[in-house]
């Protein structure tokens, strides 16, 4: 008759269960705490990139803001300088230094309003590196004849949507001087001006109101507006005219009346 075995297994297996059984822990340990370091590693990228970002886009907005001012001031320097009233003279002269789309003129105060963008590109951070992004600011430019008969300038800044019509209104210059430009005939009235035109979409928010020639240029003079038809801005195309000796691309500028 065969006697029994030990109870629970032979010593030689019990030491391998506890072998086994301490393997085990160890590498739970290690790996709680190889997730716990990565997890740190990932929470710290994360935190250092979201850091990074709102520095970089601080340091942009900041800059948007000094441009904003430093061009109100080199504006109001020129108009100042230049010590004209004119409307028409004043008007190019803000363009010239702000590149507005839209400059209305109030008669009635003898005063100039100018929807002015600006923008600019910093680096949004991320886990896979960086990729730049874009922000924009925008400011109403009001200028006034003070006391002293020097022009002076007050800025305002406006949210995104009161400064859509300026930038459909720019749009639509840019792709009517792209369209004169690239037009094989010289409009010679205001009918033929405008079916050349006509090509810009949508239609409806160009009006022709005048083509002037001299020996040198054609200048087309056409009222646009935006989309709702709520904001009208006047500019003038000028144009070379056929056989010019030294052609020019056709130059776009507002205008204070059409």
């Amino acid at each position: 008759m065969t006697s029994p075995g030990p109870v629970g297994g032979t010593p030689v297996k019990k030491r391998i269960e506890r072998s086994i059984t301490g393997g085990c822990l160890v590498s739970l340990v290690l790996l709680i705490m190889v997730s716990v370091s990565l997890v740190a590693v990932v929470g710290y990228v994360l935190w250092n990139t979201s850091s990074t970002t709102e520095r970089n886009r601080t340091a942009a907005e900041a800059e948007l803001r000094d441009l904003i001012d430093r061009t109100a001031r080199e504006s109001a320097e020129a108009l100042r300088t230049s010590a004209t009233t004119d409307p028409a003279a004043v008007t190019t002269l803000i363009w010239k230094h702000t590149e507005a789309p839209v400059i209305t003129y109030d008669a009635a105060r003898k005063g100039f309003t100018a929807v002015v963008e600006k923008a600019t590109v910093y680096k949004r951070a991320s886990i896979l590196g960086s990729s730049p992004d874009r922000i924009t600011s925008r400011g109403i430019f009001t200028y006034t004849l003070g006391p002293d008969r020097a022009w002076h300038v007050n800025v305002a800044t406006r949210e995104t949507a009161a400064c859509l019509p300026a930038r459909e209104i720019d749009a639509l210059a840019r792709e009517a001087g792209r369209i004169l430009e690239h037009s094989n005939n010289d409009p010679m009235t205001d009918t033929q001006a405008q079916d050349v035109l006509d090509r810009t979409r949508p239609l409806g928010r160009l009006a022709v109101r005048k083509v002037a020639h001299d020996k040198r240029a054609t200048t087309v003079s056409a009222l646009l507006t935006d989309t709702a038809q709520t904001v009208g801005q006047c500019f003038l195309f000028t144009l070379s005219r056929p056989g010019n000796q030294v052609p020019s691309p056709v130059a776009v500028t507002p205008a204070s009346s059409c």
